[in-house]
């Protein structure tokens, strides 16, 4: 998007706002802006634009990398979303366009909480709406991704087997059976893609993809005073292992 181009999204929001329910301002980055972003994403898609007033005029964000990093991996961080950011300076001043798409296949929540478009405010789903919305979407660990086959770790899939058909989970014919099948019949690889869940799994680096999928280990001397702070990666199993190790410390 180009100077123009956003001028006369602006012009055209200012004037009918309630007729562009899907274009929302933001003058910065606090909590209502990723409650918009949840909103629009949960209706039919739209444009958050951060360092507009309510009047659309733009006032500025701070133009430096440092800044657009940080709204790029909060917005990805707390709402698990990859929307398309672009930068647009004018007259010294910078805003930030961010065009979120539709979720149609899961619901988008910020720190627990599940927005939506009603005409053009945010409005955090009643316990009704929330039911009714849930039943037509798919769980997150559901949703195929765009990662290759080749992300998937066989060392992880072939010691899953090999653990599952010695606790009698999986037949003994699992043992020689190719992984990409296996996990098409364990509905981790639909249509040639691979689920995010698959990913979590069996993933060799799932964080290059969702840098939250990842444990925390701290140990406290007292409440407020921390002796410890390790990171446990990779996918999951990886993780546990990492997490016991640091625990039997």
């Amino acid at each position: 998007m180009d100077v123009d181009e956003l001028k006369e999204l602006l012009a055209d929001k200012t004037a009918k706002r309630d007729e562009l329910p899907d274009v929302e301002f933001k003058e910065s980055a606090d909590s209502t802006f990723f409650e918009s972003i949840s909103s629009v994403a949960n209706a039919w898609g739209g444009v958050v634009v951060l360092g507009v007033d309510k009047h659309g005029a733009i006032i500025g964000v701070p133009p430096t990398s440092e800044y657009l990093d940080k709204i790029t991996n909060q917005i990805v961080s707390l709402l698990s979303i990859h929307p398309k950011i672009e930068v647009v300076d004018n007259e010294g001043k910078r805003a930030v366009v961010i065009t979120v798409d539709e979720s149609p296949d899961v619901l988008i929540s910020y720190k627990g909480q599940y927005w939506e478009r009603v005409g053009a405010t945010d409005r955090r789903m009643s316990q009704a709406r929330l039911r009714e919305r849930l039943i037509w979407t798919k769980t997150w660990d559901a949703l195929p991704t765009q990662c290759p086959v080749d992300e998937i770790d066989d060392g992880a899939v072939g010691r899953f087997i090999n653990e599952a058909v010695s606790k009698e989970r999986l037949p003994r014919e699992s043992l020689s059976e190719n992984h990409e099948t296996l996990l098409e019949k364990l509905n981790l690889l639909v249509d040639g893609k691979l689920t995010n869940g698959a990913l979590l799994l069996f993933g060799k680096n799932p964080q290059k993809y969702y840098v939250n999928l990842r444990i925390r280990l701290g140990r406290f001397k007292t409440a407020t005073e921390i002796i410890d702070d390790q990171w446990a990666d990779g996918n999951v199993f990886h993780q546990l292992e990492r997490a016991l190790t640091v625990l039997q410390q």
